[in-house]
């Protein structure tokens, strides 16, 4: 408000008028304050009043002007929808915002509004009144802030610009990934592991790290690290059951692991042998960073000085079996494609690798190579020849190929393993012992 010349003066509750020499009706609801043009007018305005829920403005050559007090300056309510990654209801660093949600507004009007790509929302062009904002909570969703999955009531005085209304939400049952290279794993154990049925706006397969480097994956597998690459932020809804506890198998340098359905620190991570001496866990978004905690829906590089068995649990692990975290100043491999990434080529033959860890127990790795796509069956046979375990039927396409034996039913010894192939078949020993 410029025009200093105040013939009139009206008060309605906490909201103060001003009709000025030329520039019609001003409203302010902090005690003079600050001031806001009302649109009523731009007439000189030489007397105000207030009768019921109107207000009448004499002008000097236009006559009476009326306006209700239900109609003045517009306000608006806003805030944000968070992904709270630890269940915590704080907003903090690295906590993105969840895009496409829906929020109802009732009150003195009732409107519906969607969080925009950072998840901000507004409703805009509200008059004064009481408001309850709500958000539209979808399944396997859980509101952090404010808790109880409320809402907020709020009330809007005239003009006032209402923001901060914030919700917080955390699923377990989950990925977060943002746009390009992301490391994840599957956080729940789901009944079909297909990437493209999982994450279908990736634009990269998944690329799994073997002693071949990275290999691009169908399916994805709980325990195992993935490398996959997205257009935009995103978060996946995953539909499965917990895990609680997991194992992986590690080689002797460095690994891709993944994580379970609720936090592990890495200090409680222990190991088959007990002691096993590993890197920092990484994780990256965007750049490597040292992880003090497995988060679900992450992935993670390990470097582990011998080949052996992590094993992550939620509850309280014995001192003396876990791993022995030490520095290294080794960085882990960049994203595939990336300078001096390990990006192999299709496989020239066909190759059964031995397992590893071998002895083992209860869980190992058998990897092969197929230079072309075939028919393929890996089973698992103990030495009257009796096959105790089918691991792979079904027809593959060329590449480098991976999967996990877990003899836990099965009694210590001396066990075979088969690949047949199209015409090619090769058969190794493996030694189990618990």
């Amino acid at each position: 408000m410029t025009d200093t010349t105040i013939p009139s003066f009206a008060v309605w509750g906490n909201n103060l008028f001003a009709g000025t020499h030329n520039d019609g009706v001003f409203l302010s609801t902090d005690n003079g304050t600050s001031w806001t043009a009302t649109g009523l007018t731009n007439d000189g305005v030489y007397s105000l009043a207030v009768l019921d829920t109107n207000l009448f403005a004499g002008t000097g050559e236009r006559g009476v002007w009326r306006r209700s007090l239900f109609d003045m300056p517009e306000g608006s309510i806003g805030g944000r929808v968070f992904h709270d990654l630890n269940g915590n209801g704080v907003m903090e660093s690295g906590e993105s915002g969840l895009t496409g949600w829906t929020l109802f507004l009732t009150g003195t009007t009732q409107e519906t509004t969607q969080t925009d790509a950072n998840g901000d929302y507004h409703f805009k062009s509200l008059v004064r009144g009481t408001y309850t904002v709500r958000e539209n909570l979808p399944a396997d969703w859980v509101q952090t802030y404010p808790s109880g999955n409320n809402g907020y009531t709020t009330p809007l005085p005239f003009s006032a610009n209402t923001s901060g209304i914030n919700f917080g939400n955390y699923t377990p049952h989950s990925v977060s990934v943002s746009k390009a290279w992301n490391m994840i794993s599957l956080p729940v154990t789901v009944a079909n592991g297909f990437k493209n049925s999982l994450f279908h706006h990736a634009t990269s397969g998944a690329f799994a790290f073997t002693s071949f480097g990275y290999t691009a994956q169908d399916t994805l597998r709980n325990g195992v690290g993935y490398w996959l690459n997205f257009p935009e932020n995103e978060v996946v809804a995953m539909v499965g059951n917990d895990r609680s506890t997991d194992t992986f198998i590690v080689a002797a340098g460095w690994n891709m692991v993944g994580s379970t359905t609720r936090p592990v620190a890495a200090s409680s991570i222990t190991s088959d042998p007990p002691g096993l001496l590993t890197s920092h866990f990484f994780g990256y978004r965007g750049g490597y960073n040292s992880s003090d905690s497995l988060m679900p829906g992450e992935g993670y590089w390990v470097k582990s000085q011998d080949a052996g068995v992590l094993i992550l649990s939620s509850s309280v692990t014995a001192p003396a079996n876990r791993i022995r975290i030490v520095l290294d100043p080794e960085l882990p491999p960049p994203p595939p494609g990336e300078a001096n990434s390990k990006k192999p080529r299709m496989p020239s033959e066909f190759f059964l690798s031995q397992n590893f860890p071998n002895p083992f127990n209860p869980s190992a790795r058998i990897e092969y190579t197929l230079p072309r796509a075939a028919n393929v069956s890996l089973k698992v046979f103990n030495m009257l020849g009796q096959e105790v375990s089918r691991l792979v039927y079904e027809y593959q396409d060329a590449g480098y190929k991976s999967v996990i034996f877990d003899a836990s039913s099965l009694p210590s010894g001396v066990y075979l393993y088969r690949l047949q192939a199209g015409s090619f078949a090769d058969v190794r020993k493996m030694l189990f012992l618990r």
